[in-house]
């Protein structure tokens, strides 16, 4: 099975629907199996106001497996695009679970399409949403971290919506040659579980801090992303996608605010 999942990443307006048909069609002509999965299609805008967004989102990647599973059946190569806002690090890292789960590649390209060309292409469709939303898309949005974060290693950034398709096609076929696999055992399980402790007080005194020098006005819908954002950094350190410092008192609380506190202002 040589099957790979590519997260189109961007707000709308950026283009992605238009570029996850171009990139379909070029992987198809250099013989190459791939499907487009539209979000849009699968998941009622309704839903993000219901709160019910996560579930719904875990339903559709049932449904991702399942073509996965299918396409694993031929013998031509595959991509799964999956077009979404993907605006969340956590809404890909979720995509890179089953990669590894299932022994895929995975890849992501960014559309970081400038806000005023989205807002525009925005206002002329038939059902556009508010540029209020927009705009509070685009400050949410967590772009691809490739430097920092191992597991976003094959990662694109375009700052127009008409990228290089060969580029796009090259990064697709690495993530072919380089599967993703679920991590080993380590050894020293309880010298590991006593620095996750130590990072778990480190980030709660980061978001401590950072709701305290908020203004209360800012503050609604602030501790609940916190909270979401420590989580899928305890996840990346369980998983050693972020090393924690060693050395003489790098285990120190204060040593690991300093150290996560660029992770948690990302």
């Amino acid at each position: 099975m040589v099957v790979s999942l590519l997260c189109l990443v961007g707000i709308p307006g950026s283009g992605k629907t238009t570029v996850s048909r171009a990139i379909e069609n070029y992987v198809q002509d250099r013989c190459g199996n791939a499907i487009v999965v539209e979000y849009d299609s699968h998941i009622n805008d309704n839903v993000y106001e219901r709160g019910e967004w996560k579930t719904s989102r875990i339903n559709l990647l049932a449904k991702v497996e399942k073509i996965v599973k299918e396409l694993a059946e031929t013998e031509r190569k595959s991509v799964v695009i999956l077009d979404d806002n993907f605006y969340y690090r956590s809404m890909r890292y979720d995509v890179y679970k089953m990669s590894k789960k299932l022994n895929l590649g995975f890849g992501q390209v960014f559309l970081d399409v400038p806000l005023d060309v989205c807002i525009r292409r925005n206002q002329s469709r038939k059902d556009p949403l508010s540029t209020e939303t927009i705009v509070k898309m685009k400050a949410l949005l967590e772009p691809p971290e490739p430097l920092r974060n191992s597991w976003e290693t094959h990662s694109a950034i375009y700052s127009v919506d008409s990228p290089d398709l060969e580029a796009i096609y090259n990064l697709v076929a690495e993530t072919w040659m380089n599967p993703c696999f679920e991590e080993p055992l380590h050894d020293h399980v309880p010298q590991k579980n006593s620095n996750i402790h130590y990072a778990d007080l480190a980030l709660r005194q980061i978001i401590k801090s950072m709701v305290q020098n908020t203004p209360p006005d800012d503050r609604a819908g602030l501790t609940p992303m916190l909270a979401q954002k420590k989580k899928l950094i305890l996840e990346d350190i369980k998983l050693m996608n972020i090393s924690l410092p060693d050395g003489p008192g790098m285990e120190s609380v204060p040593a690991l605010i300093s150290f996560l506190e660029p992770y948690m202002s990302s």
